[in-house]
């Protein structure tokens, strides 16, 4: 468990200094301390250890998810859920963001991804419900601040994620559009 550790690692670091680029079983092989053979051992090849990275990425972010259902957050007011999820997604993009574009590009990463955006929204449609959102409008409401808030974050973490601006932003950009929709 070690050697895989040591891969995933080396994945990770290769992926954050130098994009998919700098990905190569020889380069995963160089900084894992390991012969190229064990990479094989234990993964098909590069597209299987992105999965890997791509999965245990994942199962982080289902834990903030399960924070943002469970109590003591389930309690608080929309708002304060709203920028409970923007933090989460903001800390998750910054330090987890070379390896989302690369591993997604495997079909059964797009699928777990989509599953998780979908598990998302519907949370999301949950604090829409809070806000006093009508039911109508709830499904394309949280699809766009799912979507939209993933997109500025990607470009932020492609950034390097500089301060806490861009964040704080959406933070303010999502709280007027549900006020605004609360209205109309």
């Amino acid at each position: 468990r070690r050697k895989v550790e040591a891969i995933l690692d080396a994945a990770r670091d290769l992926l954050l200094s130098g994009g998919m680029a700098r990905l190569s079983v020889d380069a995963l092989a160089e900084r894992a301390g390991v012969a190229v053979g064990t990479i094989y051992q234990f993964f098909p090849g590069k597209e299987a250890v992105l999965n890997e990275l791509a999965s245990q990425t994942l199962a982080k972010a289902r834990v903030w998810l399960a924070e943002l259902q469970g109590e003591p957050v389930a309690a608080r007011e929309w708002s304060e859920r709203l920028d409970f999820l923007v933090a989460r997604m903001a800390h998750s993009w910054r330090s987890d963001a070379m390896i989302w574009d690369p591993a997604w590009t495997t079909p059964e990463m797009r699928q777990a991804s989509d599953a998780f955006d979908s598990e998302l929204a519907t949370i999301v449609e949950g604090i829409l419900a809070d806000a006093g959102i009508a039911r109508a409008r709830r499904r394309t409401m949280a699809a766009v601040i799912v979507e939209s808030t993933a997109s500025v974050l990607d470009r932020w973490a492609r950034q390097g994620a500089p301060g806490q601006e861009v964040p704080a932003e959406i933070r303010a950009m999502l709280g007027s559009y549900i006020l605004a929709a609360r209205t109309s």
